[in-house]
């Protein structure tokens, strides 16, 4: 599957059910044992299919990866957690350190052990998953794995929390309960498409606006990035003004008039990678056809999204004039905003 890049086999996840099955059949020690004994070679086979061995990574530009393992096994937190994949993520509870042990475990011969009442798990500081435990039984090395989807690439803080039911002093009583948290552990997300991105990319193929077909002019424009590049179709391509311009605009002119409701701006960047690099357009006036008011736009404040106009009313549209009057600076090219993209759109009222 994995030399097939197959994420699923009739129908199932393979990957991550052949995963929980391993979690589930793991030792106390890491091992996985057999009837005989002998861990040595489950445990090796094991450690194969875990870390995917069969992708293969030849060249200095291969962008194939393994899973890496995340893990806390240090004296300093009171609860051990693994994690391995990326998008999505499989995080588990890995044991405890010795000292959880000796401070929370139940000394009754018929219940000895910790009890786990719940396991949480936590993404910055958020709860996003929560599995119940059976505080009447000892925990005996369940993993309460789960497997978690991030809805954007980049860096994140991952951790688990454990509830655990204290043995009452005397019998009859009620167990009280502790709380005990992982460290954090950061983690890099990056084969993830945000759900606003597939959006986007579902909105491509309905832009009106074609780059044979109109007339792209500027206020100014630097060198690598000309105002052309706004229309042709293309997120990774852009225009920027000149950074002396303290007032940049773009016009539009159509070779024949479009029937349109909605107007789409995508701000320079869109990649994790360039956040902030160039100037970011914040608000706009956006004139149609030339002789109509003005319509003030605010764009979204986030860099990675579009910002979808409706216009005030739907029509033929032949000119558009888009002025940018306020803007962030940014780090790298300070005075240079743009768009990446501008698109015409037609959506029937009744899906608006």
């Amino acid at each position: 599957c994995t030399l097939l890049g197959l994420e699923r086999l009739a129908g199932s996840d393979w990957y991550w059910e052949g995963a929980t099955w391993f979690l589930d059949f793991q030792g106390a020690k890491g091992d996985f044992s057999t009837p005989w004994g002998e861990a040595e070679p489950n445990t090796c086979f094991a450690l194969l299919f875990l870390g995917r061995a069969t992708v293969a990574f030849t060249g200095k530009s291969t962008s194939a990866k393994k899973d890496t393992l995340y893990r806390t096994d240090d004296t300093k937190s009171d609860v051990w957690l693994r994690a391995s994949g990326d998008a999505p993520l499989a995080i588990w509870l890995g044991g405890f350190p010795k000292q959880v042990l000796e401070d929370y475990a139940w000394k009754s011969p018929d219940s000895k052990g910790l009890h786990v009442t719940k396991v949480e798990y936590l993404v910055d500081g958020k709860t996003v998953a929560s599995l119940p435990g059976n505080p009447s039984k000892a925990w005996n090395g369940e993993k309460f794995s789960i497997q978690h989807s991030f809805e954007r690439a980049g860096p994140c803080k991952i951790a688990l929390r454990v509830q655990l039911a204290i043995e009452p002093k005397a019998k009859g009583l009620e167990p009280t309960s502790a709380e005990l948290e992982s460290a954090a552990v950061e983690v890099t997300v990056r084969d993830v498409a945000a759900p606003h991105l597939l959006a986007q990319a579902a909105i491509g193929p309905r832009n009106l606006i074609r780059a044979s077909e109109t007339k792209a002019v500027a206020s100014t424009q630097a060198g690598d990035s000309p105002a052309g590049a706004a229309i042709d179709g293309r997120e990774g391509s852009a225009w920027t003004c000149a950074p002396e311009d303290k007032t940049p605009s773009l016009t539009l002119e159509f070779e024949r008039p479009l029937r349109a409701n909605q107007v789409l701006f995508s701000g320079l960047g869109g990649r994790t990678g360039y956040l902030g690099e160039w100037d970011r357009a914040t608000k706009l006036e956006l004139r149609v056809n030339k002789t109509d008011p003005a319509i003030p736009v605010v764009l979204d404040p986030d860099e990675l999204k579009t910002t979808l106009l409706d216009l005030p009313r739907q029509g033929s549209i032949r000119t558009l004039e888009i002025r940018i009057v306020e803007r962030v600076t940014g780090k790298k090219y300070p005075g240079r905003v743009g768009f990446n993209e501008v698109g015409l759109l037609f959506q029937a009222p009744s899906k608006r």
